[in-house]
């Protein structure tokens, strides 16, 4: 019986054998197939033309049908190209919650996925607290019991790993515990706002993060590797989204880059979408020491973009890098998209710092505010803090505040003539605006929104409405990765420095390359992709606020290597921070980055500087050098401070043979 028993199953599974290498010769020789994008249960987005691509046999016609009961089915047809790559485009959908299919078909193949529903899709990216799973996080549990009374739909990337390893899941206690709880619970406010306003509204989501990324791994530009943008975002374009919700800077905290990099970052993804508009939803960084510099780039990166929105979350319980306390971050995001995206008539922002109104009277800064809601407060019914100020040069100074009306009026005693003012720098900050936002199925209200440090110049009176003359001479010259911009200086004696703005065609429309003012007259724009024309303007802004006049348009095209010659360098990256030592003792750091004009790493060039604030390579003011590893020069000071210190450091030179160094000395 043995022997027969060892006969029936040795045939048996030869024949699983024989069917299985049938069936995966059969996978194996099939030429059609669909994005990963695209799989059972999805969200399509609605309200917007639907594009749907894949590959197939070169020249084979492509057949996409979607099909609901009820409602009237639609079809479109291509013709795959000589690389086998196809697409169609489906007409715009309204949100529809009932099932219908999706077929793709060719002469020979079909594949249908099921479940499909038509709402609204946000993809919610960045690294690790945007990452972090519902399970972990406070009040996780309740709301992965609840999730499947809800209308959603998730697909989870994470770690580099592309649509291809995941697939949409409808949202259960599984599928959202494992899933980002700030995304959950940003689509799950924004599922109950639609139940409120126009009825069930599918809303599906989609998870791209990994864990400690700096930015470098989201964008091409400013030497960025882009491998995660490559792998989990750039994969699943067109596929059509309605915004983007991005938590990311931890890896950045003290770059002072970064600003300029998260601009350009959504530009790119912005352009490689084909949606010029596409909305960023930016979460600033938790109350953790160390990220002040993150922190007031993302400001101002989003009040910069009139297609951004920013969520202040620093009054949350904080202090760890992963805070769990995730349902509120959710919220507000909801929030932000409620007011910028989807108009709802809400004061969607906490209170933003108007530079252009704001102005110095006597020996006080009147500071003005956009999104004041129903009024400024403080949480603790205390003075407005903390607050520095300091003139035109020097340190700050511990200032005093007082809320009068809708402006606050912050002075010290130390600063006659104040010039410059730091806001929650040195602490998390007690100034909110009063407002009621009805979240939830109704019955909750959100009745204040925090406002984010800041650190701003005030130097006009608040009644200048003249703007100086549009910028002229400017020319722009391509290199390797990157565009040099040149102009002729303006004459103003207000003036506060130049706006440059970018775009991929002459007509625009244009966006800012970075969100703060160009003190100087030039500037190197690295975040730009070979091969692809740039077109640029630029404007001068003075003191009050005033903007000129748009300058003539340029345009250049930045190639590769073999198309450019190195002949100047200049310096790309300054970051600073403090080492820890001995009984409490540390020292300054100082990490400069150096390319050429090629946009490639400047090795084995001396970079001279100075350190400022607690730390000074000897003597106050003198200088010290180091020269660049693999285009990175690391300098220390020589004395170490305890307590609360500041670092800053100033390049002055950067030498080497053959090359010519572009930048402004020490100041």
């Amino acid at each position: 019986m043995n022997s027969l028993y060892h006969s029936i199953q040795g045939h048996l599974l030869a024949g699983l054998l024989a069917l299985a290498s049938l069936q995966l010769a059969g996978t194996v020789s099939a030429a059609l197939s669909v994005s990963p994008i695209y799989s059972d249960d999805m969200v399509l987005q609605r309200d917007i033309p639907l594009p749907v691509f894949g590959t197939a046999d070169p020249g084979e016609s492509v057949t996409v049908t979607l099909e609901w009961s009820g409602v009237a089915s639609q079809s479109a047809s291509s013709t795959a190209d000589g690389s086998g790559n196809w697409q169609v485009s489906l007409s715009a959908l309204p949100a529809i919650a009932s099932m219908g299919t999706l077929s793709v078909k060719t002469g020979s193949e079909t594949i249908s996925f099921r479940g499909v529903q038509a709402g609204e899709v946000w993809l919610c990216s960045g690294q690790s607290n945007m990452g972090y799973p519902l399970r972990n996080a406070n009040g996780g549990d309740a709301a992965m019991a609840q999730a499947s009374d809800h209308s959603m739909r998730v697909f989870r990337m994470t770690g580099g790993n592309g649509p291809a390893s995941s697939s949409w899941q409808v949202a259960d206690a599984d599928s959202a515990g494992d899933f980002s709880a700030v995304c959950y619970w940003m689509g799950l406010e924004l599922s109950q706002w639609f139940a409120r306003t126009e009825g069930e509204v599918p809303v599906g989501l989609i998870q791209a993060t990994h864990d400690g990324t700096a930015i470098s791994h989201w964008q091409h530009g400013f030497g960025g590797e882009a491998d995660d943008y490559e792998a989990m975002v750039q994969a699943i374009q067109p596929f059509p989204v309605k915004g983007v919700a991005w938590y990311q800077g931890e890896s950045n905290g003290g770059d002072g880059d970064y600003a300029a990099k998260l601009a350009a970052m959504i530009a790119e993804w912005r352009l490689d979408w084909g949606l010029t508009s596409l909305p960023f939803g930016i979460i600033q960084l938790a109350d953790r020491s160390g990220w002040n510099t993150a922190r007031n780039a993302q400001l101002l990166v989003s009040d910069a973009d009139d297609n951004a929105f920013l969520v202040v979350i620093k009054d949350l319980p904080g202090g760890t890098l992963h805070p769990p306390e995730k349902q509120p971050v959710g919220i507000r995001t909801a929030i932000g998209a409620r007011g910028l995206v989807y108009g709802d008539a809400i004061e969607y922002s906490g209170p933003v710092r108007d530079i252009g109104a704001s102005r110095v009277d006597g020996n006080q800064l009147v500071l003005a505010w956009a999104h004041q809601g129903d009024g400024l407060f403080t949480d603790d019914g205390l003075d407005p803090g903390p607050f520095s100020v300091a003139a035109a040069s020097g340190r700050f100074k511990r200032a005093e505040a007082a809320i009068d009306g809708d402006t606050v009026r912050v002075w010290s005693n130390q600063v006659s003539d104040p010039r410059r003012v730091q806001y929650a720098y040195s602490g998390t900050g007690n100034l909110f605006n009063a407002v009621s936002v009805a979240v939830g199925d109704g019955s909750g209200v959100v009745g204040w929104l925090k406002a984010s440090e800041f650190e701003i110049d005030v130097s006009g009176t608040g009644d200048d409405s003249t703007p100086p003359a549009a910028p002229t001479g400017l020319v722009a010259s391509p290199g390797n990765g990157q565009v040099l911009l040149d102009w002729y200086d303006n004459a103003e004696a207000d003036l506060a420095g130049y706006r440059l703005y970018r775009s991929t065609v002459s007509e625009g429309p244009y966006a800012l390359v970075v969100p703060s003012l160009i003190t100087n007259s030039d500037y190197v724009d690295n975040g730009v992709t070979n091969g692809v024309i740039y077109w640029y303007m630029a404007t001068a802004e003075d003191l009050a606020g005033n903007e000129s006049g748009d300058s003539s348009k340029v345009s250049a095209t930045p190639a590769g290597t073999g198309g450019c010659t190195p002949g100047s360098m200049s310096v790309t990256s300054l970051v600073t921070w403090t080492e820890p030592g001995s009984q409490g003792q540390k020292t300054g750091v100082a990490q400069v980055t150096v390319q050429d004009n090629c946009g490639d790493l400047v090795s084995d060039a001396s970079v001279t500087g100075r350190f400022s604030g607690s730390f000074s390579c000897g003597a106050v003011d003198e200088y010290c050098a180091a020269s660049t590893v693999e285009g990175v020069a690391t300098l220390r000071s020589t004395n170490t401070a305890k307590g609360r210190v500041s670092v800053g450091f100033c390049v002055s030179a950067v030498d080497k043979a053959g090359l010519t160094f572009v930048a402004a000395g020490c100041e």
